[in-house]
């Protein structure tokens, strides 16, 4: 990574943000409420990052591959091809392997992965950091796949420093937005109408962050996807390319920032080790094709993540999870947030926070 004097941001949160360039009169507060921020944090294009009005640059590690020629493939053959990755990487680092598992869909995909394609000896180096919310979430597949294969511990002290780290983020940027289901809940079968017709988004942001900004947004969208030759379709690719280009590279941040120490050698240990499980090639491709073949979600609940619900699955036999395991917020290791990080540098330098994000500290900006 290159040193500089005047280093640029990776990562910021929207009370921190520098003043916008160019032509935008909107506030922050506008970007949050329709979401074209997340979390707290500014979410810009990761795709197109060149003269973001956000003055942020992407982080090589988390942008996307070329997506203009992209070949058919399953999320079974993306997380089959990951996990052999990660065994080869296993072969190269004696560092014992932790999957922070909150018992969720995202971080359950990469232990069955790990059951279906390592040997013993390498289930033998993975370690399943845990509690009582990941058991509760999930129980069927702790006594069925975790304890005969992993060890398992609640120990929070493992990190990048002195393991292998491996979690569910940013799993849910590759699938879309989950305002989706909303939308679809409030307009029914709207999730596959036409954006040549998109009246019934238009009034969906109106209602949450103005007109104006509705049809600024849609425009700013669909220029970004035009610029990486993606073709946005319905009111489903909308809200996919807006997750997979605006808000996959902050996700990909949370857990240096949940779990920054202050070391001086965290930056270069979460670089190198910080398998980002679902940042393979594979499954940015698997995310374009998947879109294109609508397979993420159908118009119901329970249809969202299916393909990795029935990845799971055929390592678990587990039909009720299956059908009926529902996108929900997953378990946040409080006790590691140890010093909330605010802005995030190119040169691996980090500014921290008096306290954490709070929306009434937005302020109008020109």
């Amino acid at each position: 990574m290159t040193n500089t004097s005047s280093p640029h941001l990776f990562y910021t949160l929207i009370d921190h943000a520098p003043i916008i360039n160019g032509n935008h009169t909107f506030t922050l507060l506008d970007c949050f409420k329709s979401r074209l921020v997340n979390e707290g944090y500014v979410g810009f294009d990761r795709i197109n990052d060149v003269d973001n009005p956000f003055g942020l640059i992407v982080f090589d590690k988390f942008r996307a591959p070329a997506l203009t020629s992209v070949s058919p493939i399953t999320f079974e053959e993306a997380t089959d091809i990951t996990a052999m990755r990660l065994a080869a990487l296993m072969e190269k680092s004696d560092l014992p392997i932790a999957v922070h598992w909150s018992g969720g869909i995202d971080s359950t995909v990469p232990l069955a992965g790990m059951i279906k394609n390592f040997n013993q000896a390498l289930r033998d180096r993975v370690v399943v950091v845990m509690n009582n919310g990941s058991y509760f979430e999930n129980p069927y597949f702790f006594e069925k796949c975790i304890k005969p294969n992993f060890r398992y511990t609640d120990d929070f002290t493992y990190n990048w420093d002195n393991a292998i780290i491996i979690n569910g983020d940013p799993a849910d940027k590759l699938w879309i937005h989950i305002k989706i289901v909303e939308i679809e809940l409030e307009y029914k079968n709207s999730f596959d109408r036409s954006l040549s017709t998109p009246d019934i988004l238009i009034e969906w942001i109106t209602k949450r962050a103005g007109k104006e900004y509705a049809y600024w947004l849609l425009e700013h969208v669909q220029q970004s996807a035009a610029q990486a030759k993606v073709v946005l379709e319905n009111y489903s690719d909308f809200y996919w390319w807006l997750n997979f280009a605006f808000f996959y590279h902050g996700v990909a941040f949370d857990s240096f920032r949940r779990t920054y120490n202050g070391s001086a050698t965290q930056w270069k240990n979460y670089n190198k080790n910080f398998f980002v499980w679902y940042n393979t090639d594979e499954y940015q491709k698997w995310s374009v094709y998947a879109q294109r073949t609508q397979e993420k979600f159908i118009g119901s609940l329970v249809s969202y993540k299916m393909p990795a619900k029935k990845y799971i699955f055929d390592v678990d036999k587990n039909d009720w999870y299956k059908t009926y395991k529902t996108k929900m917020p997953s378990l946040k290791f409080q006790a590691t947030l140890l010093h909330p990080v605010t802005s995030i540098y190119t040169n691996g330098t980090v500014s921290g926070a008096p306290s954490l994000y709070n929306v009434s500290n937005l302020k109008f900006i020109n």
